[in-house]
This record gives structure tokens, C-alpha cells and sequence, in this order.
């Protein structure tokens, strides 16, 4: 399947039917472009290297071998495999195929995966204009399963060109993502097992291209999570273990390869990304040969969906970590009642942590019921002064105290006129004076 074509559709008949038209991207480059593979090698993405080999590449060749039980010769027949190759043998088109033999090859499983995914919810894999990638058959996971600060982590903004009805282009700022490639809810995120398959008219090294643009990006959505879950900030750390799958299937021919990230050559560079050749099945020379290559295809199925388990229960731990590290909101300031009343309090947090704010001015204090006008402190019962009261011994009479009352003077004089107290001040009024 071609790439979500942004250029006007190519001439090949068998590209026509898939390609998405958009006359704001007529620059951007597809995979039909003899230059596109070339492009891809200058920005540090190396297809069909075998020299620098994933650390796991023993773990890789090790799940490739088990033979799987629905592809015993007592489930899938010598009949079947007969049937298998009559169908590829009358595809006409790459529809066809897809439709019609790659079930026989896939099997079922319960992950989520699409066909013809157009990956338009991506940031660019570089600065130059590709168009969107759109691979034939893709696995991944659901978006709902990934932590939703996780996707919003993991997202940039992009300056896009586009053209209005008006038959305008306008910039515009969008925010993509890296592991969520489809704007459409649903469909598969974490898109690290893929495959591009081409029908009688096809070429194989359009297929290359296609899986190695699919791979990448696979690739990255994986190492980005990884990096989230280590918590690597500006400074990201590469184990260099394959965990994303590319696949191509041509004329009767299966071919698998395995992508891994290794650290850039200098600081703040882009990372390498290797697609290096796994293995290879003639899938339609032998019933042995099928069951070989379609038990490898399904294994190394099983094994990326483990790895993007693996990679988005990392992450989603590290989300929780950091939400649950967030502040409490901060309590509101308000004024304390003894502050309402003008009573000073102390500056700074009180007993129970809430802040106490203080106006710059006080109002005067009121008088206490048990306090007298002129400011000595009463007794709570009518009686002298405390000032006033003699050491006695028990058995010795009590002193013969003067009653006290609010309307008598506190040295037991005599009031010239009785006091009147300002109700709103809480002092003596003008009018009241001692008698002399």
C-alpha cells in the first residue's frame, strides 16, 4: 500500500486508489520518489543495515522459531495451503491481496489493528516535507489504554501549511503527537508492528521504503515512551533493543525486519535509526515454508504487543507518579475574628497553618466587661479592687469592703455626674469627670 499521497496521485494504476489528495502539500515527497530513500539515509535512517545489530537481536531470532499450533498440518491442511496459493496467484491487485491471502497469514488476535491507516496525527520525522505514511496493516494499542498525561506529554507543536476553501495557504500551529498517529480515536496507537504489501504491479523497493518509513516511526513512539517512563528529560538515554517490526509481503514473498535506535553522533543530534533484515519466507514454494513464515509472523505479532504493554505500563506508572506529586491548592487568607475586633494577633501562620492577615491600622480596642473605664481591670463579682484587698489571715473578720458597681468610683469617691459610656468608642464621654 503507497503512502497517503499529499502530491498529485502517481501514474501507477495500482497506487491510484489509495492515494489522499491535498493541494496544500503538492511539494511533499512520497515513497514513489527515486530521491525519498536517499532522503531518509541523509536524516540518520539506515534501511537493510546488518552491521549494527540490536542488543536482543538473539531474543528476536529465539521467538521466531516455535511453531504454533494453528498451523499443525491437522488445522492448516495441505488443502489449505493449496488454496492459499491459488488466491495469491489470482490477485490482481494489491486489494487483493490484502483481502483475500494475508488473512491466511496473520491469524487472529485480540490487540487492536487496522488497514490503511493514514498516520496523519504525527510530528514529522524530519524538517523536510514527506507525506503521511499509510501502512496496509498495522498493530498497536488502544489510546484509551495510555495515561492522558502521557499523551499530552508527548506531544509538540507543528507548523503546518494548509489551503482554505479560498483557495488560500495559511500557517497554522497544530499540536501533533508521537505515539498516537491517526486523528480518529480509535484507531491503534504505538504503531510498532506494521506491514506494506504489493500486488502484481508493485514494486519491491517501494515496499522497502514504505516499511522502513513505517518502521521509524514505530521505532520512535517506542523510544519515546521509554524515555517518559525513565524520566531522561533533555538528555535521553538508547539501550539499542530492537522493539518495533516492519514487514513486506510480494509476490509470494515475506520479509521481516527488525528497528533500533542508537544515540546520535553529537549532542542534540538525531538519533540513528537501523532497519536490519530478520528473515525471510517464500511463502507459496512449500507448505513447510507457509507454516515457518506465517508462525513468525505471528509470534513476532505476540512479542511487539508485549513490548508496547511493557512500554505504556511503564509510562502510565511514572503519570500516576507525577499526579500524585502535585500540590494541594493553596488555602484561602482571610482575616481572623480577633483581627475583626482589633485585638493584635501575631504575624505569620497560626496553630491550625492558615495565614492571618492583618490591616495596617487597628481600630481601638474595646473595653472587656470586666475591665473599668479608666482601664484598671475589675473583678468579675461587684467587690473592691484587687488592688485594694489586704492579706488576711482565716481566722481573722474580713475587712468591711464597700460595695462596687459600674456607676461608683473606683477609689470610693463620689461621682459628680455618672459616667456615660460612648457605645461605638467603648470609653467615657466627654461629659463624665471625677469629682474632685
Amino acid at each position: 500500500m503507497p503512502l497517503a499521497q499529499a502530491a498529485p496521485q502517481s501514474a501507477d494504476s495500482t497506487s491510484q486508489s489509495t492515494n489522499a489528495t491535498s493541494k496544500s502539500r503538492v511539494k511533499n515527497s512520497s515513497t514513489y520518489d527515486k530521491n525519498f530513500l536517499q532522503h531518509l539515509m541523509e536524516r540518520c535512517i539506515v534501511p537493510g543495515y546488518v552491521r549494527v545489530k540490536s542488543k536482543n537481536r538473539e531474543v528476536l531470532s529465539s521467538r521466531l522459531m516455535p511453531p504454533r499450533g494453528s498451523l499443525s498440518p491437522t488445522h492448516f491442511t495441505d488443502d489449505d495451503f493449496v488454496d492459499f496459493v491459488d488466491i495469491t496467484n489470482q490477485a490482481a491487485r494489491e486489494e487483493h491481496v490484502m483481502n483475500n491471502s494475508l488473512p491466511f497469514i496473520h491469524g487472529d488476535f485480540d490487540f487492536p489493528s487496522k488497514k490503511n491507516v493514514l498516520f496523519n496525527n504525527l510530528v514529522p520525522l524530519t524538517d523536510y516535507p514527506l507525506v503521511y505514511a499509510k501502512p496496509d496493516f498495522v498493530d498497536g494499542v488502544n489510546p484509551a489504554t495510555i495515561h492522558p498525561r502521557v499523551c499530552r506529554d508527548l506531544q509538540a507543536d507543528v507548523t503546518e501549511t494548509v489551503e482554505g476553501k479560498d483557495q488560500v495557504e495559511r500557517t497554522v500551529v497544530v499540536q501533533r503527537s508521537y505515539i498516537i498517529p491517526c486523528r480518529k480515536p480509535a484507531y491503534p496507537a504505538v504503531p510498532n508492528f506494521s506491514l506494506e504489501a504489493k500486488g502484481p504491479g508493485g514494486t519491491e523497493a517501494v515496499a522497502l521504503c514504505q516499511a522502513c518509513y513505517n518502521g521509524v516511526l514505530g521505532a520512535r513512539s517506542m523510544q519515546k515512551l521509554r524515555e517518559y517512563a525513565r524520566g531522561d528529560g533533555d538528555r535521553p538515554m538508547y539501550d539499542e533493543n530492537a522493539e518495533t517490526i516492519a514487514c513486506t509481503y510480494s509476490a509470494g514473498t515475506l520479509k521481516i525486519y527488525a528497528f533500533h535506535v542508537t544515540p546520535p553522533d553529537t549532542p542534540g543530534g538525531d538519533p540513528h535509526y537501523y532497519m536490519t533484515p530478520l528473515c525471510c519466507f517464500w511463502m507459496t514454494s512449500s507448505s513447510d515454508a507457509f507454516r515457518q513464515g506465517a508462525s513468525a509472523f505471528r509470534n513476532l505479532r505476540i512479542w511487539a504487543s508485549e513490548q508496547r504493554t511493557d512500554a505504556i505500563a511503564a509510562a502510565n506508572a511514572r503519570a500516576d507518579r507525577l499526579s500524585a506529586m502535585l500540590p494541594p491548592p493553596t488555602p484561602p487568607t482571610f482575616a481572623s475574628n480577633s483581627s475583626a475586633l482589633g485585638a493584635p494577633a501575631p504575624a505569620g501562620p497560626s496553630a491550625d497553618g492558615v495565614t492571618v492577615s492583618h490591616n495596617a491600622e487597628q481600630p481601638p480596642p474595646l473595653l472587656s466587661p470586666s475591665a473599668s473605664p479608666d482601664g484598671f481591670e475589675m473583678d468579675a463579682e461587684p467587690g473592691p479592687r484587687s488592688a485594694d484587698v489586704a492579706d488576711v489571715s482565716h481566722d481573722a473578720d474580713p475587712p468591711q469592703l464597700l460595695p462596687c458597681s459600674p456607676s461608683a468610683s473606683l477609689d470610693d469617691a463620689p461621682m459628680s455626674d455618672p459616667i456615660e459610656m460612648d457605645a461605638e468608642a467603648g470609653r467615657p464621654t466627654k461629659t463624665a469627670r471625677r469629682a474632685t
